[in-house]
């Protein structure tokens, strides 16, 4: 197959015109990223809420949908890591 794509000199321009403009396209963006990272991360935190907004309103999400998560005192993120990474008792073999 990649002979025949080189055989065919208009599409084998074509593709690696498109690579070197995507290429091109991709350092600008890094290096714009580098630019604004070197400015301070403030733009990152402002961009990253913009992002959210956008893409809660495309999939058609509430703001309001994401709530802080509630623990009581028998489930504390603690108390939960401790029950993931305990061990299991011996001959157990995984199964319930």
């Amino acid at each position: 197959p990649f002979e025949a794509i080189r055989q065919s000199y208009s599409f084998y321009d074509h593709i690696l015109s498109a690579n070197v403009a995507l290429g091109e396209l991709q350092l600008n963006q890094t290096d714009e990223i580098v630019h604004n990272i070197r400015l301070g991360y403030s733009f990152l935190k402002n961009r990253l809420e913009e992002i959210r907004k956008k893409a809660l309103s495309i999939w058609g999400i509430p703001e309001q949908f994401k709530l802080n998560a509630k623990y009581t005192e028998a489930s504390t993120p603690d108390l939960r890591a401790s029950k993931l990474v305990r061990p299991h008792p011996p001959g157990n073999n995984f199964t319930r």
